[in-house]
């Protein structure tokens, strides 16, 4: 809620127009609580920014060793293979169903959380706070996690690969 200025744009025209937007009355939050609640799901809004230009490769990557699983492999390839696959699974969920394709586990907390934040008219409680905390802290050990990933597992698979004759991984995204 507050007083916002709205500019519209069109060719070489502008149009300036004053707006208030006023608190829905069935919300009974303070400003420091909305407050509190921004401030939570800005800190999500980064995170998620972050986790997603990384899910494009990663996606693009799984299906990648997907497809090559189904090939016939020479062994030192298929060890490689694996040893990429499992640490790509490291960035998963803990304790994943078996057979379950890789995925980011931070960035599905950071949009699991943000929907509980925005799920309810009332400012995050202590627990929540503490989420979107571990969450970022989740966020920043993956990162580390996936730099690693990139700059040694993948080169070792994509010099494998090559060897045997194969193209390498295609990380461009």
């Amino acid at each position: 809620p507050g007083e916002y200025t709205v500019v519209l744009a069109a060719g070489s025209k502008s149009y300036t127009q004053p707006l208030t937007v006023k608190m829905d009355p069935r919300v009974k939050m303070s400003r420091a609580e909305l407050e509190q609640q921004l401030t939570c799901s800005e800190q999500l809004c980064d995170v998620r920014a972050g986790l997603e230009r990384i899910a494009k490769i990663f996606d693009s990557l799984v299906e990648q060793l997907t497809k090559l699983r189904d090939q016939s492999l020479p062994k030192n390839v298929e060890e490689k293979l694996n040893a990429l696959n499992s640490k790509l699974k490291e960035l998963g969920p803990p304790n994943p169903r078996p057979g379950q394709t890789p995925s980011l586990h931070a960035l599905d907390s950071a949009k699991d959380l943000f929907q509980q934040i925005h799920g309810v008219d009332a400012a995050p409680t202590n627990r929540v706070k503490a989420a979107v905390n571990d969450v970022r802290g989740q966020a920043a050990e993956l990162t580390t996690r996936w730099k690693e990933i990139i700059a040694q597992e993948v080169p070792a698979l994509d010099r494998e690969l090559q060897a045997a004759g194969l193209a390498p991984l295609n990380l461009a995204k």
